[in-house]
């Protein structure tokens, strides 16, 4: 496992209860938390574009982030569900056996819930467009989760 020297923490504000923490090392974004605190902590970095997309997306601009992520070790499968959860467009969503059929194993949804748990880029990769079968808000992000995910697809248009 890499050891990285440097990290950048950026926390940026949204219009809702909770601001974003982006957390960069020299290769890039590492990871994004959701935290209470507020204020806004910008540095100048090569990775800037990721801050500036985050900042138009809680303008609620539709937003492609692009640029490097650097993703832990992780299983394969949770691999395969963090790269097929990337791909639900802005304002839409779709639940946990959709997307464990669209993995390959229609049956493996709670296996998705918990690969979902360890996203380390929420927003980039919209875990949060991911709800039950009928359609209710379930499993986000800890405390206060099921609440920030309300917020972002509000945000979004739903």
């Amino acid at each position: 496992m890499a050891v990285f020297t440097k990290k950048i923490i950026e926390t940026i504000n949204t219009p809702f209860f909770f601001s974003v923490e982006l957390v960069y090392c020299e290769n890039g974004l590492m990871t994004v938390n959701f935290v209470d605190k507020k204020g806004v902590e910008l540095a100048k970095h090569p990775f800037s574009h990721i801050t500036r997309d985050f900042i138009s997306y809680f303008e609620g601009k539709k937003v492609s982030f692009s640029g490097n992520l650097v993703f832990p070790e992780l299983p394969e499968f949770t691999r395969r569900v963090l790269t097929e959860c990337r791909n639900i467009p802005y304002g839409e969503v779709t639940t946990y056996k959709e997307l464990a059929a669209k993995c390959g194993s229609a049956r493996a949804f709670r296996a998705v819930g918990n690969a979902l748990r360890k996203n380390p880029f929420p927003i980039i990769i919209p875990c949060h467009r991911v709800i039950g079968t009928d359609g209710d808000l379930t499993g986000f992000m800890g405390k206060d989760g099921i609440e920030i995910k309300r917020c972002l697809l509000r945000l979004e248009g739903r």
